[in-house]
């Protein structure tokens, strides 16, 4: 019976790890990307658990583990910027673009998004993005195009279609060249930066001795007596080889065999997968 309730759980992480590192490829793939080039940044309770796996399973050598990740959206949501949205559709053409209107428009949706954002109680000095989603005359689909600073002008215009043109070249893989291009929706961000928050370190000094240690099962290789640290109490510069386990109040990191764990001076746990 045990056996079984190990082959289970083993089969229920596993799945898990390929669900996880086959959306990665997905989203990857679909912006022309290959997961090799990058970090893996796991976040939540038990993203650390599945890390070193998913990142295995992508090739990807590197994982980062932030302080605290079972609390990542906690603080995202105290970190995040002040934000409000405009968007307003349009449908123009580039043969017959209406340039005051769009102009108009957009200076209208600008002071829009900044008075609701001081509305909001932001009182600082808000960033200001535009962008138009565009696409060519006949496709059910658009790119999102930054629109440079400035007026919107004839010379606006065409440098937005020229940008077009090279962001579906880029997606697509081509552009179609003296196509008309349809201005469908102009959209503007009205951005409040917000205060930096202090900057997390790792102890200069700790204590790196094993809290516990505890048999943990890494499938074929068995049963493998573990060590089990407290992640407060481990000093920038320690290093350790896989396997061990690393347990904070909000969250556990798997460093598999083979795996080789490094805490940085600025407080992350970097992973170097074998």
């Amino acid at each position: 019976m045990r056996d079984f309730a190990e082959t289970a759980a083993h089969a229920i992480v596993e799945t898990a790890n390929e669900n996880m590192a086959n959306q990665v490829k997905l989203i990857a793939v679909d912006r022309g990307l290959d997961p090799r080039d990058f970090v893996l940044i796991p976040f939540g309770g038990a993203g650390p658990v599945h890390a070193s796996a998913c990142a295995r399973l992508l090739g990807i050598r590197r994982v980062l583990i932030p302080p605290h990740p079972g609390l990542s959206s906690a603080f995202g949501a105290l970190a995040a910027n002040w934000r409000v949205d405009r968007v307003w559709t349009i449908f123009g053409r580039s043969t017959h673009l209406d340039i005051a209107g769009i102009a108009a428009r957009l200076d209208a949706l600008c002071t829009a998004a900044v008075r609701e954002l001081r509305e909001d109680g932001f009182a600082g000095g808000p960033v200001l993005l535009r962008s138009i989603d565009m696409r060519y005359s006949g496709q059910n689909y658009e790119r999102e195009v930054s629109l440079p600073a400035g007026p919107f002008t004839v010379e606006t215009a065409e440098a937005m279609i020229e940008r077009f043109s090279r962001a579906h070249d880029e997606f697509y893989g081509f552009s179609l060249a003296g196509e008309p291009v349809e201005f469908v929706h102009l959209r503007v961000s009205a951005i409040g930066p917000a205060e930096l928050v202090g900057e997390v370190q790792a102890p200069a000094a700790g204590d790196a001795i094993p809290a516990a240690w505890r048999p943990v099962s890494f499938r074929s290789l068995g049963y493998i007596e573990t060590p089990v640290y407290r992640r407060e109490r481990l000093p920038a510069g320690f290093t350790i080889a896989g396997p061990a386990i690393v347990e904070e109040s909000d969250s556990t990191s798997v460093i598999h065999p083979g795996d080789m764990l490094t805490v940085r001076a600025d407080g992350l746990l970097e992973v170097r997968v074998g």
